[in-house]
């Protein structure tokens, strides 16, 4: 399986215990419990908040290299140094330009 493989069944169980769907039997026997039994695990719900996994590909677009990047393996669970919203605000806030904005009194 490859990173965007194992983050997408990660995404299914977080989904899952937040009540949102099932996941099925989508995950390969004992994928769940091979995440969930790693030290750094902190519960589904921080999924993509504190957590996330190894793998991911150092580029342009990320020069700090957080540590989804330092860490080799996507199976293996990294802390994350920021969560994925606060990431995605930083990559609007270099891309797109701010509307102007009339003030009417």
């Amino acid at each position: 399986m490859n990173r965007k493989d194992i983050r997408y069944l990660l995404f299914r169980l977080k989904s899952h215990v937040e009540g949102v769907c099932d996941i099925g039997d989508l995950a390969p026997e004992g994928f769940e419990k091979g995440f969930s039994s790693q030290k750094k695990f902190q519960g589904w719900n921080n999924f993509g908040v504190t957590w996330d996994v190894g793998g991911r590909t150092p580029n342009e677009d990320n020069p700090a290299e957080d540590a989804t990047s330092r860490e080799k393996s996507p199976w293996v669970i990294v802390m994350r140094d920021e969560s994925l919203d606060a990431e995605w605000d930083k990559v609007l806030s270099r891309v797109v330009v701010p509307l102007p904005v009339e003030v009417i009194n």
